[in-house]
């Protein structure tokens, strides 16, 4: 339960944090398939949709944007992009599009009618020659349904595993984390990262153009898979999946990313994170690169956050708490050093 006063709202599983210009916040909960609003002092507010297959009801929600005043939510089972105001009203839904045989998972707006949109990677698996990975796009769209032009081509990297009797694939693990990553600032940058080169690409968007501003190196470009990363990520997929056989075959990909993930915060500083891999654990590193690519600070943040949005002086995230209850957390940094205090607000679900 995340508040007393409203017994009737749970979180089960957190994902995405979006922060609106008041402070407050909402969080999608992609186990109970609703959003939840939270005032800037942690009260709830109130839940925001629902499952179903209904006006404003989501079967399959995995990504929130707020934008222009509104929520927008990602259905990748509906396909289709569910939009409220942040007062909770549901004001329409419309289908994603379809872009070179792959299904646009989610779409931003920017200024002057144009859109940032991204095509998910996946496999596909050929006996004779192995493995083959059909590459997700980054692309900028004009009337979310025509490419104006492409910032970015990357694959999946995801480990597969397959009985070896039978020689068939059964699926992908969880790897390293995505390929690549990217975040909209205000309604015309993109900044685009690499996890394979380690480039951050910032772009300025007009409706029907895009041009490349800066590129700058963060030092984390994707490295080979180790031993040790191969027998931890098979270790951690064999407990998770029970049903995984003993004689299964294992592919790994060639690399993996050294950006897992970019966030942008409201004063245009970039906090990218990387991983330092130790002979027991992974642990996140988080480096902050300032607005186009001025300067780079590293940042010590708890190695158990889960950091979803940074906005203002607050940092917004998730622990995983006592008997695997997700624990949402705001914390408040410093400016001048970026060294975070104490949490401003912390809920339990």
């Amino acid at each position: 339960m995340i508040d007393g006063d409203r017994s009737d709202i749970y979180l089960t599983r957190p994902g995405d944090i979006e922060v609106g210009a008041n402070g407050d916040f909402y969080v999608l909960d992609a186990v109970d398939q609703s959003v939840i609003h939270f005032a800037s002092d942690g009260e709830v507010r109130r839940r925001i949709g629902r499952r179903g297959v209904g006006p404003g009801e989501f079967s399959g929600a995995r990504d929130l944007m707020l934008s222009n005043d509104r929520i927008l939510v990602f259905d990748v089972v509906q396909l289709l992009v569910h939009e409220f105001t942040t007062a909770g009203d549901f004001v329409e839904a419309w289908r994603m599009p379809t872009l070179r045989d792959s299904q646009v998972g989610i779409a931003v707006p920017l200024r002057g009618g144009s859109w940032i949109g991204a095509t998910g990677p996946r496999y596909t698996w050929n006996l004779a020659t192995g493995r083959v990975d059909v590459p997700g796009h980054i692309m900028l769209l004009r009337d979310r349904d025509r490419v104006v032009t492409e910032l970015l081509e990357y694959e999946s990297l995801a480990p597969l595993w397959y009985d070896r009797d039978e020689g068939l694939p059964w699926g992908p693990a969880r790897g390293f984390g995505g390929a690549a990553h990217w975040v909209v600032v205000g309604d015309s940058i993109v900044v685009v990262g690499d996890g394979l080169s380690g480039q951050l690409r910032y772009y300025a968007a007009t409706a029907d153009s895009v041009r490349l501003v800066d590129v700058v190196e963060t030092g984390l470009a994707g490295q080979p898979v180790s031993r040790v990363d191969r027998e931890r990520l098979i270790s951690r997929e064999r407990r998770r999946l029970q049903a995984i056989p003993g004689n299964a075959e294992w592919l790994m990909p060639p690399l993996k990313p050294g950006i897992t993930k970019i966030l942008v915060d409201s004063e245009g500083f970039a906090w990218v994170r990387g991983t330092l891999d130790t002979s027991e654990w992974r642990f996140p590193t988080w480096t902050v690169i300032g607005p186009l690519g001025q300067g780079s600070t590293p940042v010590a943040l708890p190695v158990d956050l889960d950091v979803r949005a940074i906005a203002g002086s607050r940092i917004y995230g998730f622990s995983i708490g006592p008997l695997d209850v997700p624990v949402i957390r705001v914390l408040r940094f410093e400016r001048d050093d970026l060294r975070p205090g104490p949490p401003v607000c912390e809920r339990a679900g």
